[in-house]
């Protein structure tokens, strides 16, 4: 049948276990239209496959590979140094659900249009979460079997803007469908990590972040407080047209915090970056493509304004030149350790890509260069979908985490919109730990838990595999961290 054409039966660079693989794998493509196919790669639960949830994990962005995730973070497989072998990830998180990495929209990794590409290759937050709902119910077409197990989102990042927009979409596709008499998704919930989800917070936290890691002054963070707080109660898309002196002097204290901060991995400010020996290449690693996206984001008012039009001219031929350059250039342009290089060297060969079932003739990349999404929707706060979906009456489950070491998508500014949320604290701020050490701190609302992650980066489980697999644990088990200091033991034997 269809789902069997697409399974993996042979991984090139695997060695497997003695007694083979504990799980099924399939990989392919799920048409969503009659010209967009969005590659899927599927690996069945460890544990109970024909019961335990089904899990869709996507990257942020936009516009980069969920494989990331697969081969960097909390897949079952990791790269090895040199690009052409695998080794088994002790903390997967297919130890406990079904998991689906997808990479969309389309146009990123191996998903392909064979229509207009102009057209299939332009996105916003509002197409995306329609696309990815398609996602879902083609995968369940694909896997009938799966069709009543509990469904939940997973992603970081510029997941901020795809989970809940997305979840929005299913819970609406659900109540309509439930009008009816139709089939619905069983849909569970979605846990989001260090999420880009408001603009102004964003800012208030990356800012914040520095100074709260004592890497810019203190004279001028005494400055920064006096000048810039109260024009953050401005509209931005009025302060973007602003040449006040105020605006002007605000937008130089900014740029001097990130000209500080510069020769730091802003998303994991107390991590080294990748030491490639080849001094090209030394910044290549997990992430690649995130600083094009993330200077081309600045520039799209992705921070804080003032300092978008403080870089503008400098970035401006710098992203010319990302646009523009071979292989080789894009390289030098990324954060983060060395793994992804070895990553696109092993889905960039050709028997691999024919085990994945996908065409040779599709490089596989990151982050798509080809694709056109809107970045205004980058100024969207996202607050509104979550007061939608925790009023509704889907009885969903939210999970927001974050790994303290990032200043992109910092904790500070994340504990702001959420506690802005204005909900009712059910159970106060605490710590909860993995093996007795604590591994970060825990508070619940009603309708949302917000869970920290000590020392970590913005790619939770690539900087802590074991802790982020105990808290996925309680998130699917909708249990509370801080109840037990178990989370983080080894999955008994089945």
């Amino acid at each position: 049948d269809d789902a069997k054409a697409d399974q993996i039966v042979n991984l090139p660079g695997l060695t497997e276990p003695e007694g083979g693989l504990p799980f099924r794998q399939f990989s392919g493509h799920l048409a969503i239209s009659d010209s967009k196919n969005i590659f899927y790669w599927f690996t069945e639960s460890e544990n109970d496959p024909a019961s335990d949830p089904v899990v869709f994990w996507t990257n942020g962005g936009p516009g980069c590979s969920g494989l990331i995730g697969f081969l960097g973070e909390q897949g079952p497989f990791r790269v090895k140094s040199g690009g052409s072998e695998l080794e088994m990830n002790d903390y997967a998180w297919n130890k406990v659900s079904n998991t689906v990495y997808i990479e969309q929209p389309c146009g990123v990794g191996f998903s392909y249009s064979t229509g207009d590409i102009s057209e299939d290759y332009s996105a916003d937050d509002d197409s995306a979460s329609q696309d990815n709902l398609q996602v879902i119910l083609k995968f369940l077409e694909k896997f009938p079997n799966l069709k009543d197990n509990q469904v939940f989102l997973t992603a970081e990042s510029y997941g901020g803007h795809y989970l809940p927009t997305w979840a929005h979409v299913i819970v609406d596709y659900n109540t309509e469908q439930a009008k009816n008499g139709d089939e619905t998704i069983n849909f569970g919930g979605f846990a989001v990590g260090n999420p880009y989800t408001d603009p102004k917070e964003n800012a208030l936290g990356m800012f914040g972040t520095f100074y709260g890691h004592q890497l810019v002054p203190r004279p001028l963070w005494t400055e920064y407080e006096k000048g810039c707080l109260p024009l953050y109660d401005i509209s931005y898309s009025n302060l973007l047209d602003d040449d006040s002196g105020d605006v002007q002097q605000c937008m130089a204290m900014e740029g001097q915090m990130m000209e500080f901060v510069g020769g730091l991995d802003p998303y994991a400010l107390d991590y080294a970056t990748c030491l490639s020996p080849n001094a090209e290449l030394a910044k290549a690693g997990v992430g690649r493509g995130q600083r094009a996206q993330l200077l081309q984001s600045v520039m799209e008012g992705r921070m804080a304004p003032y300092v978008q039009r403080y870089y503008q001219k400098s970035m401006r031929s710098e992203l010319r030149e990302i646009d523009s350059s071979s292989e080789e250039e894009r390289l030098m342009l990324a954060y983060d350790q060395c793994e992804n290089t070895w990553m696109t060297e092993y889905l960039n060969q050709p028997e691999v890509k024919a085990a994945l079932h996908v065409p040779d003739d599709i490089e596989w990349e990151e982050c798509s260069y080809q694709l056109n999404y809107d970045r205004s929707d980058m100024a969207d706060p996202m607050e509104p979908h979550y007061k939608y979906l925790i009023d509704s009456d889907a009885d969903i489950r939210i999970w927001v985490y974050s790994g303290d070491d990032d200043s992109v998508c910092g904790t500070m500014g994340t504990q702001m919109w959420v506690y802005d949320l204005g909900y009712e604290i059910t159970r106060p701020w605490q710590e909860w730990k993995v093996n007795g050490q604590v591994a970060g701190f825990e508070v619940l609302f009603d309708g949302l838990s917000f869970v920290t992650v000590h020392d970590a980066g913005h790619e939770v489980p690539a900087f802590k595999p074991e802790e982020s697999l105990a808290l996925f644990k309680a998130f699917l088990a909708g249990e509370s961290l801080a109840d037990s200091s178990t989370w983080g033991m080894p999955m008994p034997d089945n």
